[in-house]
């Protein structure tokens, strides 16, 4: 009985953290604008919201899951009223903004994702933040989608580079280049 009530208060513990760490997303982290390393070498906004992003990290919440969730969440999560109670829209968008502009915690994002696949996701957070009428969030909406743009710009020239080499185009072509060197 007092292993069920320690778990019972430690997860009671972990959900008020949870609710602690996004309400901190969207007030004040979201409403704030952060220098970037270039600008103030220690910033103690950006610390505390490195803090914040480890402490979701601590209590078992995984970033890239929360920043990818409404992509996934409709086809996994059952209760939508009750995950959005527990995942505010509004401070998902703000992780998203941390991640992707100020790139806090990015090196815990697989790399495997396509950018094209983070534009995707980043888009509700993007729609989201334009819809409002604060200046603040237009501000930070803008500065997301850029970012995301961005990234699908440097992945599109990766891939064309990749295509300038002289690699083979079909299968046929695959076996042109081998003759010459069994020839030598």
């Amino acid at each position: 009985m007092a292993v069920e009530h320690d778990r019972g208060k430690e997860d009671e513990l972990r959900t008020e953290l949870l609710k602690f760490c996004m309400k901190t997303l969207s007030h004040p982290l979201l409403e704030v604008q952060l220098k970037t390393p270039d600008t103030l070498a220690e910033s103690p906004l950006r610390n505390f919201a490195t803090e914040i992003l480890n402490a979701l990290s601590a209590i078992g919440e995984s970033l890239p899951s929360l920043v990818y969730q409404p992509l996934l969440k409709r086809k996994q999560v059952p209760g939508f009223l009750e995950e959005e109670v527990r995942y505010p829209k509004e401070s998902l968008a703000s992780l998203a903004h941390l991640v992707f502009v100020h790139h806090l915690a990015a090196d815990i994002f697989p790399s495997v994702f396509s950018p094209v696949f983070g534009l995707r996701c980043n888009m509700e957070h993007i729609c989201l933040l334009l819809s409002r009428a604060e200046e603040y969030r237009i501000q930070k909406g803008l500065e997301l989608y850029e970012k995301s743009l961005v990234r699908v710009e440097d992945g599109q020239s990766a891939c064309r580079s990749a295509g300038d080499q002289n690699l083979p185009h079909s299968p046929s072509e695959l076996g042109e280049g081998h003759d010459d060197v069994s020839e030598a």
